[in-house]
């Protein structure tokens, strides 16, 4: 047999409670957990139980916690009872007995616990499990936004409360033995303190946040983030909405799309470059790009995801800010998805853009509700662009672009060699007959310089001659791809040939790091081919061997 138990939270202004099922012998921690499961509670706070009623006779001064958490405060006549070592069932003997449960005694908040009846154990189901439930539980630290009615906890559907609270069960330490060791070794408060620095001081050792989780990019970052997720802007725009915003501090392009309106992934994706949007060209047309490092393109992905997709690391992030979500498909995760590099959280920099991104697509939101029509792409050639319109104006203004014209404005990668190389360069005047072709691409064998460090790929460069197939040229970079490393290796190049080939074959990734040679010499004939049909064969047998060797 079960107990069937509903846990109310009292005085916060709306009904919320959760109907729960839990084995009789488990003890209160385990209780414990489970309702900071099923109020999205996070565990930050002390707490206590108090009988109220036990089989049908109210109850004084039996207090179930761990011993460590008695202070001077305690009244003399108050009965102690070890949180470990009570079972439920010691407790709660027939239906409508009460125990209270006191969660954060700042904010006071008070769960009242009733007995409903025992029910028949299900083999088939893995207890504790909610089943029912009503109304959100308000963040943490927020009592004062309660009282202030600033909180809204009605839940707008209460028929997925269940799932949502069998999913934070899930990923609760129940039956974790580690848990319940450290509460029996402990007996003081400052215990307790020495034993959290020591298990927290190497819980993330491989981390993949860039950004101290501490730093206030993100405190203003997941704010952001919220609003962004209480607008629902995949609401009011499609997938096909695309827009572009012209970055203030690089004049770079930052083409913008919004996930969700078809309900299967929640978030917004940023392109950054011409690059960014011939991908996003790609995807529209129905074509997959892999993610994985070794793409051409730049993406910036702001995710809304189920709390069980979030890494450790990425949930304590959060649970380290003031910000707080809950929910299905409401959990942000940032990823940086960068040429050259293992998908990563992203930096400080990236923040930023993300953060200009969300709020310029609810700006966009606004206009659109006025009037704004958003083009598509694809059939009107045209985009809606926003950018600053003065220098002494912070606003944003939305603008009609023609695509051909913003692909034309977009300014090419400069000539960034020395004056010494650019000297060598000039000397280079022979014109060959050979066509090669030539690439410089990621391998896909992470190297990790630094511990805790974005892994890079590092970089091989090739050029191989069209017909006869012979390499002209092969060389692995040292570290992460810069754009200096790309034109000095195809500099590199030229003059191991002592020439310029008549037709030069690149790929587009390749194209934008090394075309600024034509600002030197405009006679150099660059083919752009999205597969250099001598080089793939041999980039597919060296990657395989290089994943052998690793």
């Amino acid at each position: 047999m079960v107990f069937e138990l509903k846990i109310s939270l009292e005085d916060v202004g709306a009904p919320v409670w959760r109907k729960v099922q839990i084995e009789k012998d488990a003890n209160f921690y385990d209780l414990h957990l489970l309702i900071q499961a099923a109020f999205d509670w996070s565990a930050s706070h002390m707490y206590g139980f108090d009988v109220v009623v036990s089989n049908g006779k109210e109850m004084n001064n039996k207090h179930i916690s761990h011993e460590a958490f008695q202070d001077d405060l305690t009244p003399s006549n108050q009965k102690d009872l070890d949180i470990l070592k009570e079972k439920l069932s010691d407790w709660f003997k027939q239906p409508n007995d009460k125990i209270e449960y006191v969660y954060d005694y700042g904010d006071h908040w008070l769960h009242l616990i009733e007995l409903i009846g025992e029910v028949q154990t299900d083999e088939q189901v893995k207890y504790p499990i909610c089943i029912s439930g009503e109304n959100y539980a308000p963040p943490e630290d927020s009592r004062f936004d309660v009282i202030q009615g600033n909180i809204d906890l009605i839940a707008p559907n209460n028929d997925v409360i269940p799932a949502e609270v069998n999913e934070l069960i899930e990923i609760s330490p129940f039956n974790d033995d580690f848990e319940e060791e450290f509460l029996r070794s402990v007996t003081s408060f400052d215990d307790i303190e020495v034993e959290e620095e020591q298990v927290g001081s190497s819980l993330y050792p491989e981390a993949s946040i860039d950004l101290d989780k501490h730093s206030k990019d993100w405190t203003i970052t997941l704010k952001e983030a919220k609003q962004f997720l209480q607008a629902k802007p995949w609401k009011y725009l499609r997938e096909d909405h695309l827009f572009v915003i012209e970055d203030p501090t690089n004049g770079s392009y930052l083409f913008c799309k919004v996930n969700g309106h078809l309900e299967e992934q929640f978030g917004l994706e940023i392109y950054v470059g011409l690059d960014g949007f011939f991908a996003l060209l790609q995807i529209m047309a129905g074509e997959e790009i892999n993610w994985d490092g070794l793409q051409h393109e730049y993406r910036l992905l702001v995710s809304f995801e189920d709390r069980t997709d979030l890494n450790k690391e990425e949930y304590d992030l959060i649970k380290t800010h003031p910000t707080t979500f809950r929910g299905k498909k409401s959990w942000p995760i940032f990823r940086s998805f960068k040429r050259g590099y293992v998908p990563w959280g992203m930096n400080q920099e990236e923040l930023a853009i993300a953060r200009l991104a969300m709020s310029e697509v609810l700006n966009v939101i606004e206009e659109q509700k006025e009037g704004l029509v958003i083009p598509n792409v694809l059939v009107d050639e045209e985009m809606v662009i926003r950018k600053i319109s003065a220098k002494d104006d912070n606003t944003f203004k939305s603008e009609i672009i023609d695509v051909e014209s913003l692909i034309l404005e977009d300014v090419d990668e400069d000539l960034v060699l020395s004056e010494l190389e650019l000297k060598r360069f000039s000397k280079i005047t022979t014109s060959l007959p050979n066509e090669i072709e030539f690439t410089i691409l990621p391998l896909n064998v992470p190297v990790q310089n630094n511990e805790g460090g974005r892994p890079f790929l590092p970089c091989i460069s090739l050029a191989f001659d069209e017909e006869s197939k012979d390499i002209y040229h092969q060389e692995l970079i040292d570290g992460p791809l810069d754009l200096y490393k790309a034109q000095k290796v195809f500099l590199n190049v030229l003059l191991e040939m002592n020439g310029i080939p008549v037709t030069i074959y690149i790929d587009p990734g390749t194209a934008r790091l090394i075309l600024p040679f034509l600002d030197e010499k405009e006679d150099i004939n660059f083919v752009i081919e999205e597969d250099l049909q001598v080089i793939e064969p041999f980039i597919n047998e060296f990657s395989q061997f290089m994943m052998d060797q690793f």
